[in-house]
C-alpha cells in the first residue's frame, strides 16, 4: 500500500530530468542542499526549496510542458538552462521547442532557440562560466531533420554553433563534463527510427 507523504508535482505521466542546486560547489557560490529542480516528461519544470517536501511549478506560462534536461549553473545558482522535449523515445512522446534560460532561479524564462531540435537529451553548463553551454539534441523522433547533434554556445545561448553532427538521421542524446576539466566528453549518439503509436 502506498501513501502520499508530500505535495509533489502531479502534472505529467512520466518522470523526467532532475537537478540539484549545485553540481560543483564553489567557495564563491555555496551549495544550498535544500533546492531541487524537476522536469516532467509532459508537466513542465518544478522547484523545491525544502528538500522535496513541497514543489512549486515554474514553467506553467510557457507554450510547452515537455522537459528533456535541466542544468543549474555551478557558478551562479540563479542561472538555469532547460532543454525542452523529452528524449526517452517511445511510441508516444511529447516534443519541445528548444532551449530555455532563467536568470532568476526559474521565476522568468526566455527561449534561446534550437526550436527544431524537438527532443533534447542533455544540457550542460561550464562549471566556471555560465555562458558556455552544450546541448545534446536528438532531433525529430519520427523523421529526418538538420537541427540535431551537439551544439555549443559561448554567449549564454544568444548564438549556437553545431559542433558535432553526423547526418539528418542521427542525433545526440547525452553529453557530460569531466569534473576535473570543463571539456565535454564524447557525446552519446544514436540512430533511431520511430513510428507513431509503436
Amino acid at each position: 500500500m502506498w501513501m502520499k507523504t508530500c505535495s509533489a508535482p502531479c502534472a505529467g505521466g512520466r518522470s523526467g530530468p532532475s537537478a540539484a542546486d549545485a553540481p560543483w560547489p564553489s567557495p564563491a557560490c555555496p551549495v544550498s542542499l535544500n533546492v531541487f529542480y524537476f522536469g516532467a516528461a509532459a508537466g513542465g519544470v518544478w522547484k523545491s526549496t525544502d528538500t522535496g517536501v513541497s514543489w512549486q511549478p515554474l514553467f506553467d506560462s510557457q507554450p510547452i510542458a515537455s522537459i528533456g534536461s535541466i542544468a543549474v549553473s555551478a557558478s551562479d545558482h540563479n542561472i538555469l538552462y532547460v532543454g525542452s522535449g523529452e528524449a526517452c523515445i517511445r511510441g508516444n512522446i511529447t516534443y519541445g521547442n528548444g532551449v530555455y534560460k532563467s536568470l532568476d532561479g526559474g521565476r522568468t524564462w526566455k527561449n534561446l532557440g534550437l526550436k527544431d531540435t524537438r527532443h533534447i537529451g542533455a544540457v550542460i553548463v561550464d562549471p566556471k562560466n555560465p555562458n558556455i553551454v552544450f546541448v545534446a539534441a536528438l532531433g525529430h523522433a519520427y523523421g529526418e531533420n538538420e537541427e540535431r547533434g551537439l551544439f555549443r554556445s559561448t554567449d549564454g545561448g544568444t548564438t549556437w554553433q553545431k559542433v558535432l553532427y553526423k547526418n539528418s538521421k542521427t542525433g545526440a542524446i547525452d553529453v557530460v563534463f569531466d569534473p576535473t576539466i570543463p571539456t565535454p566528453c564524447s557525446p552519446l549518439y544514436g540512430r533511431y527510427t520511430a513510428h507513431p503509436g509503436a
